[in-house]
């Protein structure tokens, strides 16, 4: 909805001021910190960059490749993209059922 509502906007920036500029990343991390306190989330997540690490282990967890979330975020070196890659509790849930099926792995004897 919120990009809807920019339908026609030109500015390339997700967050934009009422203005129509560009937030600074430094008022983005103000702001963020202001609304994670007041949700309630851990004190160790109020910094924008949460939001960053959240939709590459979303894209991980998804089937997306690491090659593919490299790219997205746009890291130089493979192993910057390393730090999403740890295995979640949902892809390590969806390994198990696989291993489960895997003919070669369980016997169903």
């Amino acid at each position: 909805m919120y990009l809807q509502q920019r339908d026609g906007d030109l500015n390339p920036a997700l967050f934009v001021s009422r203005n129509k500029d560009q937030i600074s990343r430094r008022r983005i991390d103000t702001l963020f910190k202001r609304y994670a306190k007041k949700a309630k989330l851990p004190a160790d997540k109020h910094h924008a960059h949460t939001l960053r690490h959240s939709i590459a282990v979303h894209m991980l967890d998804a089937g997306q490749s690491q090659e593919g979330v490299k790219d997205r975020l746009g890291h130089k070196s493979i192993k910057s993209t390393d730090v999403y890659a740890k295995t979640s509790s949902h892809k390590r849930d969806m390994i198990g059922r696989e291993m489960e099926r895997a003919r070669e792995i369980v016997s169903l004897n």
